[in-house]
């Protein structure tokens, strides 16, 4: 399936994409560069999607699955994390200024060091102490 069908199928809702998902469980999404502004993604199944250097800027994705998802890259200011799962997600990159990163599952500070930005995100008390100990120009604005 070529990645507009996948982004034709994403746009019909978390159930009906979820559907899909669990039917063709041997297609890896392609969503590379793709523009997902505002987009309501909320519990939906986005296991190893590859969202390279994709537009999600005040996307929802709260609940959402991005286990080993591919967010190189990626602009995620200000989306919405809340309870998300990013167990080995590659956060290589990615842009999480202004995002909610609180209650987020299986996010590591080493997958944090190699963001691009957390400037004013929203983290845990723990996480976000650690990241201002070892990674304190991640939380600082920058140009």
């Amino acid at each position: 399936m070529a990645k507009r069908e996948h982004l034709k199928k994403l746009k019909q809702g978390f159930e009906t994409w979820n559907k899909w998902r669990e039917d063709n469980p041997g297609i890896l999404p392609d969503l590379v560069k793709t523009n997902l502004r505002k987009a309501d993604l909320r519990k939906a199944d986005l296991r190893e999607v590859d969202f390279f250097e994709a537009n999600l800027r005040c996307a929802n994705l709260r609940e959402a699955d991005l286990r080993k998802a591919n967010l190189i890259g990626t602009n995620l200011f200000e989306v919405d994390f809340y309870r998300a799962n990013l167990l080995e997600a590659n956060l290589h990159g990615a842009n999480f200024s202004g995002a909610n990163l609180r209650e987020v599952k299986c996010l590591t500070l080493e997958q944090l060091s190699k963001v691009r930005s957390l400037y004013k995100a929203k983290l845990d008390y723990e996480l976000k102490r650690q990241v201002r100990k070892l990674y304190p120009h991640l939380l600082e604005e920058s140009l």
